[in-house]
């Protein structure tokens, strides 16, 4: 005998999942409810690729391209973030035309002027370019910023690799991995004291391994999602 509002919970399929409210089964009444099966829904991640046009990794999706903007250069108050903004404002992204005294943000510019000698001097004639930069999405994979290294562990997809790069010394910095395919805006070379984008390097005592001066390597890597939650511990 069916006990008096025992649950009639549906079985699905392996790959789906029941969403709704479940049945109620009694010896008077069926309460068939609203319970149905429903496609899994697959794990995404989205990152943003730094020095890089309308160009994600294969089989990655494009959500859009922009240019890099950070908190102008010497102002230590405002945020430690870069963000990558579309090219056209939103309409509600309007306002007063007045300084409120907030927050400035300005676009990013390459500073590599001083790597012209160097075994970066492809990096020179892009110095005081703005940085480009796009956002991409991609089903059922997690990315990771590997630093210190160019490839990606076993059972892990390489999405792209470059150096660490951030503001100048002094200013609050968020490290990005930056690509090695690196390209510039169109338009002049011109310093309009936004952000930098300087090569990050290494100085004594930062590690046993890593001699002074060095620019350290990093990689993307996308991890295959499974089932369940994931953290770093």
């Amino acid at each position: 005998m069916i006990p008096h509002g025992a649950m009639c919970n549906i079985s699905c399929a392996p790959g789906f999942i029941a969403y709704g409210r479940p049945a109620k089964c009694s010896h008077s009444q069926l309460d068939l409810g609203t319970e149905q099966c429903y496609e899994q829904p697959r794990s995404s991640d989205v990152y943003t690729r730094w020095g890089i046009a309308n160009e994600c990794s294969d089989n990655d999706r494009v959500l859009y391209s922009g240019v890099a903007v950070s908190t102008r250069t010497g102002h230590r108050e405002g945020g430690a973030n870069r963000m990558c903004l579309p090219p056209k404002p939103a309409a509600g992204s309007a306002g007063n035309r007045g300084n409120d005294h907030g927050t400035v943000l300005q676009s990013i510019e390459w500073a590599t002027a001083s790597y012209k000698r160097t075994v970066f001097s492809n990096l020179a004639s892009m110095d005081r370019y703005t940085v480009l930069c796009t956002v991409c999405s991609r089903e059922a994979v997690s990315y990771v910023d590997l630093w210190g290294e160019s490839e990606c562990p076993e059972k892990s997809l390489l999405e792209f690799s470059g150096h660490i790069m951030g503001d100048m010394d002094g200013q609050p910095n968020d490290f990005a991995c930056v690509d090695s395919k690196r390209v510039v805006a169109k338009g002049k070379s011109r310093y309009n004291y936004g952000g930098r984008l300087h090569l990050a390097e290494t100085t004594e005592g930062a590690a046993p391994m890593y001699s002074k001066n060095f620019e350290v390597a990093c990689s993307r890597c996308g991890v295959i999602a499974e089932p369940g939650a994931s953290y770093t511990h």
